[in-house]
């Protein structure tokens, strides 16, 4: 249960439960005193009722049964009013009534247990009849010191003499069960506070106290270092969400902790190769500057192939410079690619032509067959492109078996999806526990790392960074002693999608073109020759409402707000996915067309690889099974399938959908998110839709 819940339900069950139990507990109380009270006094049930809202009748009623008594021994005996005795044992009934007896003769006291001297009473008991006549009296109230409730009978005996016996209730003293329920009603209410606040207590402590004891605990153990202790079970509540959220914590600082040691051996690894790859040069450089200036090369011929030993060893760690900075910028993401559109036969056709005249000086024949019938247009950056190929090439040129001639086959295929290239040789081939290895970086199959072929041992590890940045991929066939195969994919992205493309190199015709031509979605780069993308952006809003997508290596935002304010509708930051942009501009497409098509009103429509969402129906389809959201669910995921590749805090999440719905619980975009998830994904522990951005917020990726 949801802490919220728990919170809400305590303060009911406060309020509630003691009111429930305190009327339980005073019926009880109520019934069991009033028997007792019906039992002692000899009442009515309705009269101890009664006595809640009119005391004096109970105190009236108490005393009845012996003013009857009273009243018949008046009638019928008047001279036992002179017997002590008697009036000794009426007394003793009225003790237990809280009630006391005094008996007038004439204007004389004769029998008197009050306390009181004749005088008080005088001034505290009412007037009787002299005549003698018998008067029944009801009761009277007298205030003062005493403060009784009086009963009186008057009456005359055979000689004449007149009498009045008079019955005082005191109402100081409150009888005894009265006094016993109010205090067993203090005593339950003081036990039913007490219980109440100790089972609610019991309850958010285990719900809030417990959680973040272990909450402390993972963390003592991960300021310690201790990546290995697992979070221990935690409720589901907003708690147990954050626990959660540590416990993924954990598992990233684990997983950083030991990518940061296996950097470091990568790193020592490096600085060990990078070490001996230069050392070993400038060992021989040295050894030759020595012979110069010894004089051993005493010769022209001698002088000249010492100068050019010595130029080819600076060219060899030129070389491996230039590769350790390149892959450095890989590895870093930091190379901006441009991506250009080009037909991959022409593009191949002269690669082949200038690596073929290189290999012909080599003595290695290049057999090229491109089995493309139709031009294949591709998206990729022609330079790292041509980049992998040749070290491709010159990896395989390097190995070449000795004693054969040497020869290199390249071959074209078109896949329908994707460009297939395959580069094979017939060089010394690559053992079998080497191949998968080898795009590794530093990786060599000599161990010793001195045979003559050199090389950096980076090169294929450059190849497969780049054609992974193209989502593209690679891969290697060998057999010893025959040769290895190299097998490359390169995705077929716009013209696979359907979509014919002009593409302008300059601010000036690339203005003049989306003026004059009719295209749906313009793709404009920034920093443009000529005119820039934003003043394009601009006059091309004045006169058109296609969609615009801005690109660009400008990351600031307030940049992207300049591209957004002259009117784009979209702006992407490089390095970026080909398939991004795919499917951006698809998405930008699907959305203009909707708008234009406003006379034919249709479903307003999502669709991001397995779901789909229909705004319009609200309702979300996971690989054709519809999946029941609630309102805030839905508004949540919509928000950000809207919003792809951006990433949002919690803060900007619980603004959007929320608002002013609630106040200051961002825990609930956790919450929903969670649950999300639930719905949407295989596995929840591996999100393939909305991404956890740790320290930041959440991302959907498309």
């Amino acid at each position: 249960m949801k802490l919220r819940d728990k919170l809400k339900i305590s303060f009911c069950v406060m309020i509630v439960l003691p009111v429930i139990m305190l009327c339980v507990f005073v019926v009880g109380i109520f019934k069991m005193q009033s028997d007792s009270i019906c039992k002692t006094y000899n009442v009515e049930g309705d009269t101890v009722l009664l006595y809640f809202y009119s005391p004096m009748t109970l105190f009236g009623s108490i005393t009845d049964d012996v003013y009857e008594q009273v009243r018949e021994q008046a009638e019928t005996e008047p001279e036992k009013f002179n017997n002590r005795i008697y009036l000794e044992e009426l007394n003793d009934t009225l003790k237990e009534k809280l009630s006391k007896l005094v008996v007038r003769k004439n204007n004389n006291v004769i029998y008197n247990s009050t306390g009181l001297s004749s005088t008080e009473l005088i001034n505290i008991l009412p007037e009787y009849e002299i005549d003698g006549s018998n008067i029944v009296d009801v009761a009277t109230y007298k205030g003062g010191s005493y403060h009784s409730l009086i009963k009186q009978v008057d009456f005359t005996d055979d000689f004449g003499n007149t009498y009045s016996v008079s019955i005082l209730t005191s109402v100081k003293q409150s009888v005894p069960q009265i006094r016993h329920m109010i205090v067993e009603l203090i005593v339950v209410i003081i036990l039913i506070l007490a219980i109440t606040s100790l089972i609610l207590n019991l309850w958010i402590y285990s719900s809030i106290i417990k959680p973040v004891n272990k909450l402390k605990l993972a963390t003592d153990n991960i300021k310690e270092g201790n990546f290995d202790f697992e979070m221990p079970k935690v409720p589901d509540n907003e708690i147990g969400d954050v626990c959660k959220d540590f416990e993924e914590m954990r598992l990233i600082l684990k997983k950083s902790s030991e990518d940061k040691l296996q950097s470091d051996k990568e790193e020592k690894e490096l600085i060990r190769n990078i070490s001996h790859d230069l050392k070993t040069p400038l060992t021989a450089i040295k050894g030759y500057v020595e012979g110069l200036r010894d004089g051993i090369a005493d010769t022209p011929e001698k002088q000249a192939k010492y100068v050019k030993t010595i130029a080819n060893k600076v060219n060899d760690m030129d070389k491996l410079i230039d590769e350790l900075t390149i892959y450095s910028r890989l590895d870093a993401n930091r190379v901006l690619y441009t991506f250009v559109k080009f037909d991959v036969s022409e593009y191949f056709d002269d690669c082949c032509d200038e690596i073929g005249t290189e290999l012909d000086a080599a003595g290695i024949e290049l057999n090229y067959r491109n089995h493309i019938k139709e031009p294949v247009i591709i998206a990729a950056d022609p330079e790292q492109l041509k980049r992998v190929i040749n070290n491709i090439i010159s990896n395989s040129v390097k190995y070449m078996a000795e004693g054969r001639k040497g020869k290199i086959d390249i071959d074209l295929y078109d896949e329908s999806d994707y460009v297939h290239i395959i580069i094979a040789d017939n060089g010394k081939g690559i053992a079998g526990k080497d191949v998968s290895h080898i795009f590794e970086r530093f990786y060599r199959t000599d161990e010793s790392r001195n045979s003559k072929q050199g090389g950096s041992g980076i090169g294929l590890a450059i190849v497969k960074k780049i054609v992974e940045d193209h989502k593209g991929k690679i891969w290697a066939e060998s057999v010893e002693g025959e040769g290895t195969t190299m097998h490359l994919n390169l995705l077929n992205y716009l013209e696979l999608s359907g979509f014919e493309v002009t593409i302008c190199k300059d601010g000036t015709s690339g203005l003049a073109e989306a003026l004059d031509g009719e295209y749906d979605i313009c793709i404009l780069d920034v920093m443009l020759p000529g005119i820039d993308g934003f003043e394009i952006c601009k006059k091309v809003r004045e006169t058109k409402n296609i969609p615009i997508i801005m690109v660009s290596a400008k990351k600031e935002d307030i940049d992207k707000i300049r591209g957004l304010g002259v009117g784009a509708d979209d702006y992407m930051t490089k390095p970026f996915s080909p398939s991004e942009l795919v499917a951006r501009v698809k998405a930008h497409l699907s959305r203009y067309e909707r708008l234009i098509n406003s006379s034919q009103p249709e479903n307003d429509i999502i669709e991001i690889r397995g779901i789909k969402i229909d705004k319009t129906a609200r309702r979300v389809f996971v690989n054709g099974e519809e999946k029941i959201f609630t309102t805030k669910e839905f508004d949540l995921l919509t928000f950000l399938a809207e919003h792809p590749n951006h990433v949002y805090t919690k803060e900007e999440l619980f603004k959007e959908i929320w608002d002013m719905d609630s106040i200051g619980d961002i825990a609930t975009v956790t919450v929903h998110i969670k649950k999300i998830r639930e719905k949407i994904e295989l596995d929840t522990s591996k999100p393939q839709y909305i991404e956890t951005i740790w320290g930041v917020g959440y991302r959907f990726k498309l």
